[in-house]
């Protein structure tokens, strides 16, 4: 359930006259007690080469009606200054659930990581949507295997575009999924590790922590914070870094793992908490979970765990391979790449399940069939 919307304010970002490379941001949706302020980062351009100020507006907008939805333009960051796509706010938040039946058609793609570039590039590609960012994907789902956060300059832009192709997608029968990553989580409790510094000198000048940001009074905190760690859909399962066979142990359940997860995203404190020790665990845990990768698990271990959750594959992101590849007799499927940032980096590739069978699709909408 969302707050209702009452308020806005847009806070713009001007440019100045200096020939530098420019930088968006934004929009962010603060709520206070029963009203939004909306945050709209506009044109984020550093004065200079050294010195990082930049100046703030605010544009107040009132008395919005109960229910009444927020529209806004988010600007990627590009050299096409009219590169730019709508959003329109949720009234309410879609209901997450564990399992979910098999589509015709379902693309998978994870460690996004700020890229928009390759995102948009794929999404485009792949026929999820048209050059106006527009779904176009019918009935068919989307499913992001975590790590839309950290180390790109257009995070924020990615998960309003996540965030807008999800309400699409509802209004045509399809689904997107939005499975959190380790640094989804990271993010949400505070950590700046991998943090951009356009993001933390935008903290700075707002005098603002971090964390709240994406804390729990913001549109995109909210949402966030209804994800799911683990989705079936169909036989497979999607999940950021991996089932460890200590969830098995736990005999934790799809609905048990996303549960405690929702419950303590964010916390600071969640080691303290012997409820969500397992899940949020940096080595055993289903955010932060390598040993598919590390002879930490064999054959008899993937059968054990496939068996739990009655499904017979399970993909991954977060541990980067050279390509898309499988493990353990085509069980297990690695998706995370290093995605180009540009045409001379090569060209993005996902997942596609169709009709049951897996491929690897690229940007030219070029099909490879996996196994």
């Amino acid at each position: 359930m969302k707050k209702k919307i009452l308020n806005s304010f847009i806070v713009l970002f001007f440019a100045s006259s200096m020939a530098i490379a420019q930088t968006t941001d934004g929009p962010y949706l603060f709520y206070k007690n029963d009203s939004i302020n909306t945050i709209n980062i506009v044109n984020v351009v550093p004065k200079d080469t050294l010195n990082k100020d930049f100046d703030i507006q605010f544009r107040q907008v009132q008395n919005l009606k109960k229910n009444e939805v927020l529209s806004f333009t988010v600007v990627p960051f590009s050299s096409n200054k009219n590169d730019a796509f709508k959003v329109q706010t949720q009234t309410q938040f879609v209901k997450q659930k564990s399992i979910y039946p098999e589509p015709k058609k379902l693309v998978a793609i994870s460690d996004i990581e700020g890229n928009f570039y390759a995102f948009k590039k794929i999404l485009i590609g792949a026929k999820i949507m048209n050059n106006n960012y527009e779904w176009i994907f019918g009935e068919g789902h989307l499913v992001f295997v975590g790590d839309i956060f950290d180390r790109g300059n257009n995070v924020t832009q990615c998960l309003w575009l996540i965030y807008e192709l999800e309400r699409q997608a509802e209004l045509n029968g399809g689904k997107v999924h939005f499975v959190m990553g380790n640094h989804e989580n990271m993010n949400l409790r505070g950590s700046t590790k991998y943090v951009k510094d356009k993001y933390l000198d935008l903290s700075k000048k707002l005098k603002l922590p971090y964390k709240e940001m994406f804390g729990n009074n913001t549109e995109l905190g909210q949402w966030l914070r209804t994800k799911n760690t683990v989705v079936k859909i169909g036989s497979t399962l999607y999940v950021h870094a991996g089932i460890s066979i200590d969830i098995i142990n736990k005999k934790y359940t799809l609905d048990d793992i996303n549960g405690i997860a929702k419950k303590y995203y964010g916390n600071p404190n969640r080691k303290e908490i012997q409820e969500s020790s397992l899940v949020f665990d940096t080595k055993r845990g289903p955010l932060w979970y390598r040993g598919y990768f590390k002879n930490d698990i064999g054959n008899k271990g993937i059968s054990k765990i496939l068996e739990h959750f009655n499904s017979e594959t399970i993909v991954v992101g977060h541990t980067v391979q050279n390509k898309i590849k499988t493990f353990f007799k085509n069980r297990i499927i690695a998706i995370d790449l290093k995605h180009p940032r540009n045409s001379r980096d090569g060209v993005v590739k996902v997942l596609l399940k169709e009709n049951d069978i897996f491929y690897i699709v690229d940007e030219n909408n070029n099909h490879e069939k996996l196994f």
